[in-house]
């Protein structure tokens, strides 16, 4: 969990950051001293917020209160009682030093997005153990706020986004595709800081967000950091990123396919075909056949549909990886049952000693039970072999180039699989 420590003073009754408030934090506690003085926070953050000491004989305090619950309670610090104003769960409140001078620090969580919440600050004067309203207002609660580092980088004369960070990477995908415009996707329930830094110039860049061809300023930029709100992206917005543009796709519950449908996933509909038993051709396009027992996958297969539909019941899927990005997509889709499917590399250049790796997770349907199992498959991977009873028709594996690393390339394998056998415990061979 993000813990944060927010740093605050009072100047001339205002509420403002201290001094020396670390600039990144101040966009998780967001002040708008305007006619309600509201604060903006965001759950799943644990804060630790205080004043620090500027008259040794006062101190500044915050609460935090629900439907306006104050009490008066006293706590005891070193020997002494202090007669402090709190809300109902005082066991937030902690005394502290800062050289030599205590401050009161108020611990903070709050896991749902519920609005009915208010603030006060307090002056505590020490010498008569009073205490005196400062300032107060409203606390607007949003979705978790997930931060993010990503670089700007020119590879083969064209521009790219690359996220490496490994916290959180699964909330924020990108999507370098060949010859396509790149893709960001992010999660619904979360909401965004994003950096964005050219790994050349150091340049900080801005993320505009553009709707119908118009410049759509609904986020902010702020100490070069891009705040998007993800509750003002109705499903999928244009972006643009110093001389890239792509598309910004939001994935929740409702469109959990929504990615598949701009990398054209969605020509052949597999959910259909498994819940309603139909499937639909949606567009005929992009679309490669694999029709031999032996299929060579290289660049001109990639972001298209691969479909294995040939009269061999064993096929080995080969991927030369010579000219492949990170990013770049193999979209293969089983339109007949298979004995046995092989996945390997056929190393372009016979003096790489390093294997390249495949790995992921494998997941198979069980038609039956209408369950899932998933398998990890080791880091070290460089074949996989899969056998008959997780290849029935309709299966489906996508394959992404992930990284790149001293000619060694790591694709990651994400799977549907499907079978009509009670018994699905071993999928390989």
């Amino acid at each position: 969990m993000i813990e944060k420590n927010i740093k605050l003073q009072i100047t001339t009754s205002e509420l403002q950051y201290y001094s020396n408030q670390n600039d990144l934090d101040k966009n998780f506690f967001i002040i708008n001293n305007n006619q309600e003085n509201i604060i903006s926070i965001y759950k799943n953050i644990n804060y630790n917020i205080y004043f620090p000491i500027l008259n040794i004989n006062k101190f500044y305090y915050f609460i935090l209160t629900k439907n306006h619950n104050l009490i008066e309670k006293i706590i005891n610090y070193n020997t002494k009682n202090y007669n402090i104003i709190c809300d109902l769960k005082s066991d937030k409140y902690s005394f502290k030093l800062q050289e030599l001078n205590i401050y009161l620090n108020y611990n903070l969580l709050i896991n749902n997005e519920e609005n009915n919440y208010s603030y006060y600050i307090y002056e505590h004067d020490i010498n008569t153990n009073t205490n005196k309203y400062i300032n107060g207002g409203i606390i607007k609660v949003y979705n978790e706020l997930l931060y993010y580092n990503l670089d700007y980088k020119i590879i083969n004369n064209t521009p790219a986004i690359y996220n490496y960070n490994l916290i959180n990477n699964d909330k924020l995908k990108l999507y370098n595709q060949l010859e396509k415009n790149p893709l960001i996707i992010l999660k619904s329930n979360y909401n965004y800081l994003i950096k964005i830094i050219d790994i050349i110039t150091h340049e900080n860049y801005e993320l505009k967000i553009y709707k119908d061809n118009v410049n759509y300023k609904i986020f902010i930029y702020n100490n070069n950091i891009n705040l998007i709100y993800t509750n003002q992206i109705i499903n999928k917005i244009n972006f643009q990123i110093k001389n890239i543009t792509g598309l910004i796709l939001l994935e929740n519950e409702n469109i959990k396919n929504i990615k598949y449908n701009y990398l054209n996933y969605e020509n052949i509909n597999i959910n259909n075909k498994l819940i309603y038993n139909i499937l639909n051709y949606i567009k005929k396009e992009n679309i490669d056949l694999l029709n031999n027992n032996i299929n060579n996958l290289n660049k001109k297969n990639i972001n298209k549909l691969l479909l294995i539909n040939g009269n061999y019941n064993n096929v080995s899927l080969i991927i030369n990886p010579k000219n492949i990005f990170i990013g770049n997509i193999f979209n293969i889709i089983l339109l007949k049952k298979l004995h046995k499917l092989i996945i390997e590399f056929n190393d372009y250049d016979d003096i790489i000693e390093n294997n390249n790796i495949l790995n992921g997770s494998i997941i198979v349907y069980n038609k039956n039970k209408k369950n899932n199992i998933k398998t990890d498959i080791l880091t070290t991977t460089d074949k996989l072999i899969l056998k008959n009873n997780s290849l029935e028709k309709y299966g489906n594996l996508i394959l992404e180039c992930i990284d790149i690393i001293n000619n060694k390339y790591i694709f990651y394998i994400k799977t549907l699989l499907i079978n009509d056998n009670s018994i699905i415990n071993n999928i390989f061979i």
